[in-house]
């Protein structure tokens, strides 16, 4: 019995990179990123501030089951952003973040509409690593900075959900070129402390900013 466990465990692997199909490709991506604040203290009016243009570029890699089903993961190297301001005095907080994301998704195809033409989606979650933060700060009604801050105001791992959609061409017998639409939204809020200072005296309160990005994407497979 354990001879024949032994022999079938052995199989295994062979029987499944007969019966799949490993896809590689490289993406690039110009994204939206946003975020969500909410704060902890009724009075205090803490606001997102606007939105940023950045950037998301890597590897992926499409593990076929079947001709319409496919494992999808890769490693991305993206850029974020966070930005809040208070509206009763004016104090604006901006963080630039960067991450690496391990998406792990499941991607769908549709039969082909026309000659090499098929469309494709995508359903799961990224695993997010922060390897970089940098935080500054302004007043928008002085203009006075402040030297920017290292400091960790952001967790180090979040799990984000992943969604996209979008079209592939193929141009040879294993390559094809392909563009879409990402939406992908982090899970775990950052929770972090700041202070007021009012005409009243200084108020501490605490921010919970969630992250989010919608990209346009492009890439190629081979």
């Amino acid at each position: 019995m354990k001879k024949t466990l032994l022999i079938i465990s052995f199989l295994i692997p062979f029987a499944l990179h007969a019966q799949t199909k490993v896809v590689i490709g490289l993406k690039a991506s110009g994204l939206i990123a946003m975020n969500d604040i909410n704060t902890d203290v009724k009075g205090l009016v803490v606001e997102p501030n606007s939105f940023g243009v950045r950037y998301s570029v890597g590897p992926v890699l499409d593990i076929m089951l079947t001709d319409n089903y496919a494992f999808h993961t890769g490693l991305w190297f993206t850029a974020k952003r966070s930005g809040h301001i208070l509206q009763q005095t004016q104090d604006f907080a901006k963080t630039e973040l960067q991450y690496v994301q391990l998406p792990i998704a499941m991607k769908f195809y549709t039969d082909e509409l026309i000659d090499n033409f098929r469309l494709y989606f995508i359903v799961g979650v990224t695993a997010d690593l922060k390897v970089s933060e940098l935080t500054s700060f302004e007043n928008k009604i002085t203009g006075n900075k402040e030297k920017e801050s290292t400091s960790s105001y952001f967790n180090t791992f979040d799990i984000g959900i992943l969604a996209s959609a979008g079209a592939e061409y193929k141009i040879g017998d294993r390559t094809a070129l392909f563009g879409g639409f990402t939406y992908n939204r982090g899970l775990i809020p950052s929770q972090f402390e700041a202070v007021a200072k009012t005409a009243t005296g200084n108020t501490n309160y605490v921010i919970k900013s969630q992250l989010s990005l919608f990209s346009l994407d492009i890439g190629i497979r081979f």
